[in-house]
C-alpha cells in the first residue's frame, strides 16, 4: 500500500464526522489547527524529499554493484583461463616455465579477490544503510498520516460552528508547501467540502 493509499484510508471515514462534531474537541483556535496542518504538511513534504533522495542513491548503488559484478564475472573467467593453463603434465622445462607464470598470476588473482570482497562488503553495507534509512522515512510519514487524519476533525469542528458564509471564507487548508503534497491537500480539501455537502 502506497503512503497515498494510506492517508486516503484514513482520511476518508472523516468526511461523515461532522454531525457527531457540534464544536471543538479542544480548546484551541481554528488559526492554531491550520498552523498544525501546515507543519505537517511541511514536514510532509520534506519526507517526500528524502524518499527522493534515498531513491535516487538506490539507482547509483545499483548502477555501482552491477560494475562490482561485472569485475566479479571478468575475475572468474581469469580463474577458469589460470586453472586451464596451470593444470597438466609438462616436460619439466614447460613445468617450470609455467610454474613461475601461474604463481605470478595466482598473485594478481588473490590481489583481485581482496579487492573485489573489500567492494562487495562496502556495497552490502551500504545497501542495509539504504533500507534502514528508507525503513525510519517510512515509520516517519506513517506517522505524520496518522497526526494528519487526528487534525481534519478538529477543523471539520471548527468549521461545523460556522455560517456557510463564514465557511466560504475561513474554513480552508493551508496551500500545499511543495508539489509532492500537493495531491494530500487536494485529496483533504475534498473531504472538508464533502462533509457540508459542497
Amino acid at each position: 500500500m502506497s503512503s497515498r493509499q494510506g492517508l486516503s484510508a484514513r482520511l476518508a471515514p472523516l468526511a461523515g464526522m461532522v454531525l457527531l462534531l457540534s464544536g471543538p474537541a479542544h480548546a484551541d483556535s481554528l488559526a492554531a489547527v491550520t498552523q498544525d496542518i501546515g507543519q505537517v504538511l511541511y514536514e510532509m513534504e520534506g519526507n517526500l524529499v528524502t524518499r527522493e533522495a534515498i531513491d535516487m542513491n538506490a539507482t547509483d548503488w545499483i548502477s555501482h554493484r552491477d560494475s562490482i559484478d561485472a569485475r566479479q564475472r571478468d575475475y572468474n573467467t581469469r580463474v577458469e583461463s589460470h586453472n586451464a593453463y596451470c593444470q597438466g603434465t609438462f616436460e619439466e622445462e614447460e613445468y617450470n616455465r609455467r610454474l613461475a607464470a601461474c604463481a605470478s598470476l595466482e598473485s594478481q588473482l588473490d590481489t583481485l579477490m581482496a579487492q573485489l570482497q573489500i567492494e562487495f562488503d562496502a556495497s552490502d553495507q551500504q545497501a542495509r544503510d539504504l533500507k534502514t534509512r528508507e525503513a525510519a522515512r517510512a515509520e516517519a510519514y506513517q506517522q505524520l498520516e496518522q497526526r494528519l487524519s487526528a487534525l481534519l476533525p478538529r477543523l471539520i469542528g471548527f468549521c461545523a460552528t460556522m455560517t456557510p458564509g463564514e465557511r466560504s471564507s475561513q474554513c480552508r487548508l493551508p496551500p500545499a508547501p511543495g508539489p509532492r503534497t500537493r495531491a494530500v491537500v487536494d485529496e483533504m480539501s475534498g473531504l472538508l467540502s464533502g462533509a457540508f455537502g459542497q
